[in-house]
């Protein structure tokens, strides 16, 4: 089970994800989580970095899928904005929606990575689905106390994976 808590690679943010070298090792989808992965969670519109960097991606024929626990009246709008498929209300860490995203893209595990800023969610079930998983930095921290106190219970398995532990 605690290798299900670890990813992969581990990436300051999903800006050092080169869409080249994605290419280049055959990847051919990113599944993404949205909210503290590629936009704060307050944000409602896209911003020119992350517009530019799924530019590049699309360029490189990479096509990119947002799988986000977050509620559809948010999710939606901004996957809207930023010309991607997504799925809101994604049950992560459970597996049935990165299926439904194979299903979707028509692509093998392999050819697919998984970034996201949570261990007990996007890692987890970017793992439990089999997918090559990216941990990133999160964007900004949500102040509530379920958050914080999530924060805090993944930060010996993020010291362990980036190999401070």
């Amino acid at each position: 089970m605690k290798k299900l808590l670890f990813p992969k690679a581990i990436a300051h943010s999903v800006y050092d994800l080169d869409p080249g070298r994605l290419a280049e090792r055959g990847i051919k989808a990113v599944i993404s989580d949205l909210d503290d992965t590629l936009t704060p969670y307050y944000h409602t519109a896209p911003n020119e970095k992350l517009c530019a960097w799924l530019a590049e991606l699309k360029k490189q024929g990479i096509r990119v899928f947002i799988l986000s626990n977050g509620k559809k009246r948010r999710v939606k709008p901004l996957c809207d904005a930023l010309g991607v498929e997504c799925i809101a209300m994604a049950m992560k860490p459970l597996p049935f929606s990165y299926l439904r995203v194979f299903r979707r893209l028509g692509l093998k595990r392999e050819e697919v990575v998984y970034v996201g800023d949570q261990i007990f969610t996007d890692i987890l079930g970017g793992n439990l689905s089999g997918l090559h998983t990216i941990l990133v930095e999160p964007i900004a921290y949500k102040q509530s106390k379920r958050e914080i106190k999530k924060r805090e219970l993944e930060k010996p398995y993020r010291r362990v994976a980036e190999g401070k532990a």
